[in-house]
């Protein structure tokens, strides 16, 4: 995976693009250490800063990582908490939980924050405040996905050469 820090709303080439805000500005998929967490959330470079939720509101933090290499991974439709094989991590609770990176919509914007599989939901930075969906779609890596898809549907004289 390509974490590559950055600051003050710099992207670097092949940043993983997430969606776009309701004035269509460009958000991309990033995390942050906040209060001893690192959280997954959403930068906005116009405004120069990544946005968490924390708490039960929204952060902003100029410094961050951005996540790369855009071509490896894929948006699936999750819910619930419920985590794909090949969900990307995108950061740790301070004891341990790992979190993951999702995206919805909200308001016509996308949004893009933190699952959590322990509380079933998504947690998303919007409008000062924290939000928690239930719907969502979560962030896989492109090849770990098509393959377990691909195996799924196999039938069961199917060998797997993996």
């Amino acid at each position: 995976m390509g974490w590559k820090r950055d600051h003050n709303g710099e992207i670097p080439h092949h940043a993983v693009l997430a969606g776009y805000d309701r004035d269509n500005s460009p958000l991309y998929v990033g995390r942050a250490h906040y209060n001893g967490d690192m959280i997954p959330g959403k930068i906005n470079p116009n405004h120069g800063r990544l946005y968490v939720s924390y708490g039960g509101k929204e952060h902003g933090v100029s410094h961050y990582e951005v996540l790369k290499n855009s071509d490896k991974y894929l948006w699936v439709h999750s819910r619930n908490g419920h985590r794909e094989s090949g969900a990307v991590s995108g950061g740790r609770q301070s004891d341990g939980t790992k979190l993951y990176i999702g995206r919805a919509t909200m308001h016509g914007a996308t949004v893009i924050g933190k699952v959590h599989p322990g509380h079933g939901c998504l947690y998303v930075p919007y409008g000062g405040d924290e939000h928690k969906l239930h719907e969502y779609e979560l962030l896989v890596k492109h090849e770990h996905h098509r393959r377990h898809r691909h195996h799924r549907h196999s039938s069961s004289s199917d060998t797997d050469s993996d």
